[in-house]
């Protein structure tokens, strides 16, 4: 089969007149700015932050919360990316090549290694000593830590498909296998997202969650169960 005719059967872009780059773009630009502008306008101005008394550590608690939004909207980028493969890219014209994935799952880690930093280090300046049980994974103590304990099997997950891409020419073949750990990971990043954040709830943000629960199912349908994509990788 020829390059024409694998992309014109990509089962996410098959069948379909891709849009303009324009459009695409503006979805973009509007999936990015919604979580920055709820985060905004729930905190209000940061600088009263300073200008009152405020709960020790409440500052970094919130710059946690934005953090994690942006985490897990740049994971869910990476994963789209991946799931259309070379030639669904191509067709819709978003091809940035194989280092733009890498790129974009490095800032992903960092955005999340930044979200549990902030939000552990403000909880030890609130209780006055390193709290350590939110590095913990738990079931038995809460439904909090238990949303927590979702966070954190998400990153580990993560960072195991992260270091199997990097490490592929070492590890071989099996590095494709590791690489689907990103799934389980990005399941429960988004229920610990959804579940734990105040803004993962509001209108605007709501209707983004849904958006990228719907466009991952559909992509990971279509990705494990075309003809197209058998053999293929996730990412």
């Amino acid at each position: 089969m020829n390059t024409t005719n694998r992309i014109q059967s990509h089962p996410l872009t098959g069948g379909f007149r891709a849009p303009p780059p324009s459009v695409l773009q503006a979805v973009l630009i509007v999936c990015l700015a919604l979580p920055g502008v709820t985060w905004i306008s729930t905190v209000g101005n940061l600088a009263d932050y300073w200008r009152y008394e405020v709960a020790p550590g409440q500052v970094l608690y919130l710059l946690s919360k934005l953090a994690g939004l942006y985490a897990f909207v740049a994971f869910w980028l990476q994963l789209m990316y991946g799931l259309l493969g070379a030639s669904g890219r191509r067709r819709l014209k978003v091809e940035c090549g194989h280092a733009f994935h890498r790129t974009l799952g490095v800032l992903v880690m960092v955005l999340v290694a930044t979200h549990v930093a902030l939000f552990v280090t403000g909880s030890s300046i609130r209780t006055h000593h390193f709290a350590s049980q939110y590095l913990t994974p738990t079931f038995s103590s809460g439904y909090y830590r238990s949303i927590i304990t979702f966070g954190i099997i998400a990153a580990i997950l993560l960072l195991i498909a992260v270091v199997s891409a990097a490490g592929r020419r070492m590890v071989g073949r099996i590095w494709r296998i590791q690489h689907w750990a990103v799934i389980p990971a990005y399941s429960l990043a988004f229920t610990h997202s959804l579940l734990i954040g105040s803004e993962s709830r509001i209108g605007p943000v709501a209707a983004l969650y849904l958006l990228m629960a719907v466009s991952t199912v559909i992509g990971l349908a279509a990705r494990i169960w075309t003809p197209w994509s058998r053999g293929g990788r996730v990412a």
